[in-house]
C-alpha cells in the first residue's frame, strides 16, 4: 500500500509466544546486573556504568589491556549480534570494533533483507538460536513484540528533543519506549514553481490553480494522485478535516472514535471525485508516469513520497516541497533500533545504541549510508537540504497507525468502500458511513 523499507504485514505468529516462555525460562534473568558482570571483564562495566550516567571517558585513564581484559584471562570474549540492513552494516561493523576495544564484547553485525528482518526474528525465536541482540526494523512490528515481552525498553530520557515527537510515539507502547527512532517516511505536497507561484493554503485553493491552467497546452494532470489509493488521499481527507479515527497529535488515534462516516471526511472524496470528473486527476495513473509528466513541467503538483526525493533532484524541472493544504498529513512510516529482551545482554545492547550510536557523527553516517529522512533533528541541521528538511517538517506532522492484530482489517475495510466508490460507483455516504460502522464492530468492545 505504501513504500517502506522495512514494508510487511504484522501477523500474530503461532508458536512464537510459547518459544518466547521457553526461552525466559532457559535464559533466566539474563539482562540482570549479576549475569553482566559474569560477561564483562570489570574494566568494561565500569565503563558502561560511566556511560549510561551520562559520563565522559578520561583519554588519560589507564587502558584495561593487562589484568582485567577477556583476552588476558583466557576467557571467552562475549558478544553481541546486531541484524542490519546491507545499507547501514558497514557504519555498524565500525563501530562495533570501537565498542569491543572498550568493552571487551566482540559486535558481529550480519546483513539481512529489511522485508525479511521481522520473519526472520520470528524464526530464530522458535529455534532459540541465531537471534539478534539489536534489530532494525519498523515501528509496527513493535506493539506486538513488546507486548509479548520480544523487546527490552530504551531510555532515551533527556534526549527527546533530538527526535520529532510522533517518531518516538511510534517507537512507544504501553508508556515504555521499546526502540531508537533512525528514518522516517511519509508523503508531503510537492509543486513545480515555474507553473504555481506559491503553495496554496487549501485544497480548493489548489483547485482553484489548476482550474486556471487547465486551459493551457502544457498541462496533462492538475494534481498527481493516485485516486485509488486511500493511504494517497489521506492528506486530503485530514485538510478538509476529516480523518480515518479521531485523531490527537500528542496521542495519535483513538481507534475507538471511527470518522470516515463525517461529513468532513465525506466532502474530501466527493472532492477528490468532482476533480477527477473534470480531468484535474487521472482515476488510473502510476508513480513512474506521474513524475514523468512532472520532470516534462506537465504536471504542476504532486503528492510524493519521501523516497522519491533523489528522484527529483536527478531530474531538471525545479520543484518545492511543502506541507499540505489545509494542515492536511500523512501517514507516517518510521524505522528504528529494537533490542532483544532474550538476547545475551540487554543492558550492553542498549549502551552501544545510546552511548555509540546516538550522536551527530555517527547517525549522520547512518543517513548517508541510507540517505532516507533522518528521525534524529542534530543530522538535518548538519545536511542543510532544504527539500530534505521540508520532506522532514510535513512528515514530522503525520500520524502512525499503530500495527495492533486489527491492522489489516482496517486497511481492507477502508479500501473496500473507497474501491466501492470508484469501481462500483456506490455513493460516498454510504459506502464510507457503512465502513464507518464496521470499524466500530472490529475495534469497539461492547
Amino acid at each position: 500500500m505504501f513504500r517502506s523499507e522495512f514494508a510487511q504485514p504484522v501477523r500474530w505468529w503461532p508458536g512464537v509466544l510459547l518459544a518466547v516462555m521457553l526461552l525466559a525460562v532457559a535464559c533466566g534473568q539474563r539482562g540482570s546486573a549479576g549475569d553482566r558482570n559474569d560477561t564483562v571483564d570489570s574494566g568494561g562495566m565500569e565503563a558502561a556504568e560511566r556511560d549510561a550516567q551520562g559520563a565522559t571517558p578520561d583519554p588519560n585513564a589507564p587502558q584495561q589491556e593487562g589484568n582485567g581484559s577477556a583476552a588476558a584471562l583466557n576467557l571467552e570474549v562475549p558478544i553481541m549480534v546486531i541484524w542490519s540492513d546491507a545499507a547501514r552494516a558497514p557504519v555498524l561493523s565500525r563501530l562495533g570494533a570501537e565498542f569491543e576495544e572498550r568493552y571487551g564484547i566482540e559486535v558481529r553485525v550480519e546483513e539481512h533483507d529489511a522485508a525479511e528482518i521481522l520473519d526472520n526474528f520470528r524464526s530464530s525465536l522458535m529455534r532459540q538460536e541465531g537471534m539478534p541482540d539489536i534489530f532494525v526494523g519498523s515501528h509496527d512490528w513493535l506493539p506486538l513484540l513488546a507486548a509479548n515481552g520480544m523487546l527490552s525498553p530504551l531510555d532515551l530520557s533527556g534526549f527527546e528533543g533530538d527526535f520529532p515527537p510522533v517518531a518516538l510515539q511510534a517507537m512507544a507502547h504501553d508508556g515504555y519506549l521499546y526502540g531508537m527512532p533512525v528514518s522516517l517516511s511519509g508523503l508531503a505536497l510537492v509543486f513545480n514553481p515555474d507553473l504555481v507561484g506559491s503553495a496554496p493554503a487549501t485544497w480548493t485553493e489548489l483547485q482553484d490553480v489548476v482550474r486556471s491552467l487547465a486551459g493551457t497546452d502544457g498541462m496533462d494532470i492538475g494534481l498527481g494522485i493516485n485516486l485509488a489509493s486511500v493511504y494517497e488521499a489521506y492528506p486530503v481527507i485530514t485538510g478538509f478535516g476529516g480523518d480515518l479515527f479521531a485523531f490527537e497529535r500528542s496521542a495519535g488515534f483513538d481507534l475507538a472514535r471511527p470518522r470516515l462516516h463525517e461529513e468532513t471526511t465525506r466532502s474530501a472524496v466527493t472532492w477528490l471525485l468532482a476533480m477527477a470528473g473534470e480531468g484535474l486527476i487521472r482515476r488510473e495513473v502510476s508513480l513512474e508516469e506521474t513524475h514523468r509528466l512532472f520532470q516534462h513541467g506537465r504536471v504542476p503538483f504532486m503528492i510524493a513520497g519521501s523516497w522519491s526525493l533523489p528522484l527529483l533532484e536527478a531530474g531538471q524541472t525545479p520543484f518545492q516541497v511543502t506541507d499540505f493544504p489545509g494542515q492536511g498529513r500523512s501517514f507516517v512510516n518510521v524505522a528504528g533500533y529494537m533490542i532483544n529482551a532474550h538476547g545475551r545482554d540487554p543492558y550492553m545492547a542498549s549502551i552501544f545504541l545510546t552511548q555509540m550510536l546516538m550522536n551527530e557523527a555517527e547517525m549522520l553516517r547512518l543517513h548517508e549510508a541510507e540517505p532516507s529522512l533522518p528521525a534524529y533533528r542534530p543530522v538535518l541541521d548538519q545536511v542543510q537540504d532544504p527539500a530534505l528538511e521540508a520532506f522532514a517538517r510535513a512528515v514530522s506532522q503525520g500520524a502512525v497507525l499503530p500495527g495492533i492484530p486489527e491492522t489489516d482489517d482496517i486497511w481492507r475495510i477502508w479500501n473496500q468502500a473507497h474501491q466501492g466508490i470508484l469501481v462500483d460507483e456506490a455513493s460516498v455516504d454510504q459506502a464510507y458511513s457503512e465502513a464507518s460502522q464496521a470499524l466500530t464492530e472490529l475495534l469497539v468492545q461492547d
